[in-house]
């Protein structure tokens, strides 16, 4: 009779999470929720508070104060070994001298489990994983992928409720992480099993998490799908974290038909969907992302329209599917403007004026 894997979904929830090391307040009343068979990004700079949180989530950190809870059970002052939640660490840590199934099994033999359910769950787990033709191959032998999928195997292996992966990816060169990005979400699916993921690297989460929480100092800056973080960042930080974006400092004039106009100079303001907590008079950033900016020649001094700036083309930078077009406008501040394909625009040259032009609704109105 073939074995199945005993994978029960279980969601997770942190409540006033708080961890101090050493004096020094590394995660600060941390609220999260995770729904059952989740796929979750913890993103944010080295130091925020991300591999603290997973480790304190496996037992492995205690919290000063706050719960921890694995499908409704309290679990923070359960040890390690009876939370029942599997971690796949940076370097996979393999052992070099086993050999794929005896790594697979490990977790098992260390509980004692009886041979023939032992031998069942590592024939599951390598079909799973599509590694039973590696079954007797070591892990010098596999490539980095396939060592990864190794580590995770022998994870799911003692059928954990809740996977941690302490950035997946790291381990491997730039291509090969490109693709495995797609893999391992398409692993994580197949398994079915609720993951939390820690990275540094945005285009990472975007790629494998259902949700993103961007964290910033020991807090959960937002939280939300890559789409809302990208397009309705709640500050600066998130926006700078999620994509690269061109601000326009101003203040509030009127609103009209839903519209902000926004003054940034003189003579020049632009207009943002209206945001409810923002007054008139009030100082804002606006924020426009590079591939929403469409490029006119500059022939006339009048605005051409609404949402128009000035500038100067200081530099093309060709990336193969992307270019990156740097412009300064008259207060000499940068602004970038991202193409794709075989656009039009590329065909500006260096030093030319142009205005930089994008719709209304591609203004991200940001509180001061």
């Amino acid at each position: 009779m073939t074995y199945s894997l005993n994978l029960e979904k279980r969601g997770v929830a942190l409540r006033g999470l708080t961890v101090d090391l050493q004096g020094k307040r590394i995660l600060d009343d941390v609220d999260l929720e995770i729904e059952p068979g989740e796929i979750v990004a913890l993103l944010g700079p080295s130091g925020c508070g991300k591999t603290t949180m997973l480790r304190a989530i496996a037992g492995l950190q205690p919290p000063l104060r706050g719960d921890i809870s694995v499908g409704g059970k309290i679990m923070t002052k359960v040890p390690p070994y009876q939370r029942n939640v599997g971690m796949v660490f940076q370097n996979y840590a393999l052992f070099p001298h086993m050999t794929v199934a005896d790594n697979v099994t490990f977790g098992l033999r260390m509980k004692n489990v009886a041979a023939a359910r032992r031998d069942a769950v590592q024939t599951a787990s390598l079909a799973m994983l599509e590694l039973t033709a590696l079954r007797d191959a070591y892990p010098a032998r596999l490539s980095g992928g396939q060592q990864q999928r190794v580590a995770i195997a022998r994870t799911i292996a003692t059928e954990p409720s809740v996977l941690l992966l302490d950035e997946p990816l790291s381990a491997l060169d730039k291509k090969l992480r490109e693709g495995m990005r797609i893999e391992l979400r398409a692993l994580l699916k197949k398994v079915g099993i609720t993951a939390i993921i820690v990275t540094h690297d945005q285009e990472e989460a975007l790629a494998i998490a259902d949700r993103i929480a961007v964290m910033d100092r020991g807090r959960i800056a937002q939280i939300g799908t890559g789409a809302e973080l990208y397009h309705k960042p709640n500050s600066r930080f998130v926006a700078d974290f999620i994509g690269y974006m061109n601000y326009f400092e101003g203040t509030v004039g009127i609103q009209t038909g839903g519209l902000l106009d926004i003054t940034i100079a003189p003579n020049l303001s632009i207009r943002a969907p209206s945001a409810q907590t923002i007054r008139e008079g009030e100082r804002v950033s606006v924020g426009v992302r590079p591939e929403a900016i469409r490029l006119a020649p500059q022939k006339q001094a009048s605005v051409p329209g609404i949402n128009a700036v000035p500038a100067q083309l200081v530099s093309k930078e060709f990336l193969g599917v992307v270019t990156y077009l740097r412009f300064e406008d008259d207060s000499g501040i940068e602004r970038m403007v991202i193409r794709s394909g075989e656009d039009h625009d590329l065909a500006v040259s260096d030093g030319a004026r142009c205005w930089l032009q994008w719709p209304e609704q591609a203004s991200i109105v940001i509180a001061a």
